[in-house]
């Protein structure tokens, strides 16, 4: 981490590998950065972090949103970003699901919600998540504490890579489809949890092209 010239306490880290020695050598790369984030502590020491403002020249075309049903908003992509604000009351949660094939053989669910008591988690079940039994499956999750009422809801999706930030707290995970048609997304409201300003953007790619793989 670093901090820049008008302040912000900067983070670059690195995204591990979930595929076997062998499938990361067949593929001829292995591992990606995460998004750059700002950095800061809230009002009780809570590291908090969010993607750089910068990364908004990457939008391109507007995400076009289906509603299948009340509170079901469906779209496509894998290498997107999408936002929304939501209300998680006690018993309730918001469901995404990512990078689906139409079938639903393969898909990555994120789950926001709130037990009994009002306290939030997310949760990312990657049991679906690949064809690929060798890839890691493993579930991850943890507490977000925030705050009463609306919640700012952030993800970025870029083939490989998932990264979700909530209040400014984040869940980075890798997952690897094996079908090209497994770009599904759908936002579900669930036990009475609302969604509103729903947006979101396909995204540039930023890859060059021309850089040496293996630089002598």
């Amino acid at each position: 981490s670093f901090i820049n010239e008008s302040g912000r306490r900067v983070l670059w880290s690195w995204m591990q590998e979930g595929r076997t020695t062998r499938a990361q050598r067949a593929a001829g790369w292995s591992g990606a950065m995460t998004l750059p984030r700002r950095l800061w502590l809230d009002e009780v020491g809570v590291v908090r972090q969010e993607p750089v403002g910068e990364l908004e020249s990457l939008r391109e075309a507007p995400l076009e949103w289906t509603p299948s049903a009340a509170n079901d908003l469906h779209a496509a992509g894998n290498q997107v970003e999408f936002a929304f604000d939501a209300v998680i009351t006690a018993s309730s949660a918001v469901r995404i699901t990512v990078l689906a094939s139409p079938d639903g053989t393969e898909e990555t669910t994120i789950d926001l919600s709130a037990d009994d008591a009002g306290a939030l988690r997310l949760d990312l079940d990657r049991s679906r998540s690949s064809l690929d039994c060798t890839t890691d499956a493993s579930p991850l999750r943890g507490s977000v504490p925030s705050p009463a009422g609306s919640l700012a809801v952030r993800v970025f999706l870029d083939r490989s890579s998932i990264e979700i930030f909530v209040e400014g707290i984040a869940l980075t995970a890798r997952v690897y489809p094996t079908r090209a048609d497994a770009a599904g997304i759908r936002i579900q409201s669930l036990g009475g949890a609302t969604t509103s300003g729903v947006v979101g953007w396909k995204l540039s790619g930023v890859e060059q092209q021309d850089r040496e793989v293996d630089p002598v």
